[in-house]
């Protein structure tokens, strides 16, 4: 029998646990465990999922926008409805077939992505 707790478990034995890793993660999320190994992962962020290469061009669009208007200018807009109508007007050309932004050879999706994580600083803003 298996005597082993998984790192889950004993987080909410002692009340540490801020959420249930096996409900969120699902059952994969399970600590590693072998005889002579074990690595206890449970909850913790896996930035090996990120394709990183694709995320080299969200980080182009955002130097571009420094460069054009200011370092961190997006944060000064009161008007979040600016970047709803920035993320669907990238979105509808990249779903009609116009796949790259002209007036930078970047994705319309990696647009579309900085207006997203724009909106979601935002509204992580507004919650605080």
């Amino acid at each position: 029998m298996n005597n082993k707790k998984s790192f889950s478990d004993r987080m909410k034995e002692t009340g540490n646990a801020p959420f249930d890793a096996d409900e969120v993660f699902g059952k994969e999320m399970k600590a590693y465990t072998s005889d002579s190994f074990v690595k206890a992962d449970n909850g913790k962020l896996r930035w090996s999922l990120m394709p990183f290469e694709q995320l080299e061009d969200v980080v182009k669009v955002l130097m571009n926008g420094a460069r054009k208007y200011s370092v961190d200018n997006w944060k000064k807009c009161n008007d979040t409805k600016r970047y709803e109508d920035a993320l669907m007007r990238h979105v509808v050309a990249y779903v009609k077939g116009d796949k790259v932004d002209s007036e930078d050879n970047i994705s319309h999706l990696a647009h579309a992505v900085c207006n997203c994580l724009f909106l979601m600083y935002f509204d992580t803003r507004r919650k605080k």
